[in-house]
């Protein structure tokens, strides 16, 4: 976090972070953060403030970044398969809307690393939990090809929950990188199991003006 205050050009001013709990809950940040501190339980941060920097934590779960330009105002997500099977991705647009009067069609959609499918097995349950929040092409999410286990892909999930609620594909930007893949380049639960560490996801509105594009992330 200290490292994550320094990249933001403040390193007094620590970013806001919330203790991430896997699930739909959304906080708003009035005021920077405070060092080791977290502001809610929540796995959703948004903010129309500017000054204040967000921050998200991931291992395997999805580190989302959502911009509305317009506004301006933003978010962070967390989204993990619990997230995503309980509609993190309509949710957070939701909220967004309901708190800032965001339109879908003006969001700038940026998803992190996290595992993909071809390394994230799961139970059946879990399978058919996230792959049935995707719509009608929700099956073709599962891989039921290499053993007695499915495999999930809860990032094309995502995307797709994004793209119902109205977010046009091309303002979604989704790495497709697998953290369990690379663990040359990103920390992964599952391919490194305990203790491994965190990467962060953050953003931060530079000013206020109205129809501008003044954020940084």
């Amino acid at each position: 976090r200290d490292l994550a205050a320094q990249l933001v050009g403040d390193p007094v001013v620590h970013p806001v972070t919330v203790r991430q709990v896997h699930g739909t809950n959304v906080a708003v940040a009035e005021a920077p953060g405070e060092r080791g501190g977290t502001i809610a339980d929540a796995d959703m941060l948004m903010t129309d403030q500017p000054g204040i920097t967000l921050m998200v934590q991931a291992a395997d779960c999805l580190p989302v970044i959502l911009i509305d330009p317009a506004l301006p105002a933003i978010a962070v997500v967390h989204a993990g398969w619990r997230g995503v099977a309980a509609f993190a991705g309509t949710e957070s647009i939701a909220a967004m809307q309901r708190l800032f009067q965001t339109v879908p069609e003006n969001l700038l959609v940026a998803i992190g690393p996290g595992i993909g499918r071809c390394c994230y097995e799961v139970s059946e349950e879990v399978a058919l939990a996230v792959s049935s929040t995707a719509g009608p092409g929700g099956d073709s999410l599962i891989d039921r090809t290499r053993g007695e286990r499915p495999f999930i892909d809860i990032g094309a999930a995502f995307v797709a929950q994004l793209i119902s609620a109205g977010v046009p594909p091309a303002r979604i930007a989704f790495s497709g990188l697998c953290t369990a893949c690379n663990l040359d380049l990103f920390y992964s639960h599952r391919g490194e199991g305990i203790p491994t560490g965190r990467f962060a996801a953050l953003a931060s509105i530079k000013s206020l003006r109205r129809g501008s594009t003044a954020y940084q992330g």
